[in-house]
């Protein structure tokens, strides 16, 4: 006995009432499941790095270390990585992400360009991360001189009896004092920026942190890029901010652009500065070569 033409239309409406049930059940699971504050739009990053062989001979093994997106932070958390060359990924306990490549029969004068893509997806206010690796962030390093009376007497003279009030007078008084000298290539430490009232966004950074940890505030350093959605990133467009440890997360502190706690979505964190992050990238901000015979440089 055959369905009757209203049994099939009942069936019918059942049917597309059920599926579209389902959808709106996946749809709620999925972002309820989100942490808060995800925007659900992932930022498609890439850059590009060119390797030639300046000699006559053919390559012999090389590597190539590209620090990729951090892992995961208060702001961002790496989706995917992916690249025009076979890599392998190392990770260190900070969630710092080193690509690794093998270089390997470049001819004679060749060029091998290496394009690397990631997908991030941001988050509009930082997330609670309970950080166990606080003690890290408390600690002198080179360049972040917190134990050095000078800093010191200036870190006890900004206090207030909250942290989060402390780190916003710091914020303040590196913003305010010290004058953007331009980008140098070398380092110069938070004491040197102090000393002079100059610096790059580096010395900025590495003041803050300083400061910060003098008054028992834990604070990193952060390299990166700045950019307003899906970005093809520019070699010169690299940067450097601090992060401190507020309430049981991290927050954003950019003294040479004068941000404090906003902005994160603009935010690439490609590398968390300090002495235990990533031993083969030891003082290598972005890149490094083990070998000879092989100019590298960042694409344009």
């Amino acid at each position: 006995m055959g369905i009757s033409r209203n049994n099939k239309r009942l069936l019918i409406s059942v049917t597309i009432a059920a599926l579209l049930v389902s959808f709106i059940i996946i749809w709620i699971f999925h972002f309820s499941n989100q942490p808060p504050g995800f925007t659900g739009a992932p930022t498609q990053v890439q850059y590009g790095i060119t390797l030639k062989n300046k000699t006559g001979t053919l390559t012999g093994n090389g590597k190539l270390y590209v620090f990729a997106p951090v892992s995961e932070t208060a702001f961002q958390s790496c989706k995917t990585i992916d690249a025009s060359h076979p890599f392998k990924t190392e990770k260190d306990e900070l969630g710092n992400q080193v690509l690794v490549f093998s270089v390997d029969n470049l001819p004679p004068f060749a060029t091998r360009p290496i394009r690397i893509r990631a997908e991030i997806n941001h988050y509009s206010f930082p997330r609670e991360t309970g950080d166990t690796k606080q003690n890290v962030y408390l600690q002198p390093e080179p360049y972040i001189e917190s134990a050095h009376p000078d800093i010191a007497d200036l870190a006890s003279r900004l206090a207030e009896a909250d942290p989060g009030q402390t780190a916003k007078k710091i914020y303040n008084w590196v913003s305010s004092r010290i004058r953007d000298s331009g980008y140098t290539k070398e380092n110069f430490g938070a004491l040197h920026a102090l000393k002079t009232g100059r610096g790059d966004c580096t010395e900025s950074m590495y003041l803050f942190i300083a400061l910060c940890r003098a008054n028992r505030i834990p604070a990193r350093g952060i390299g990166g890029y700045l950019c307003t959605g899906n970005s093809v990133l520019a070699p010169g467009d690299y940067h450097n901010w601090a992060e401190v440890y507020l309430d049981g997360t991290w927050v954003l502190a950019d003294c040479q652009k004068k941000v404090f706690a906003g902005q994160h979505r603009e935010y690439i964190a490609m590398n968390i500065v300090s002495r235990h992050a990533a031993p083969v990238m030891k003082g290598y901000p972005r890149f490094r070569y083990q070998g000879s015979g092989v100019n590298v440089r960042l694409n344009r």
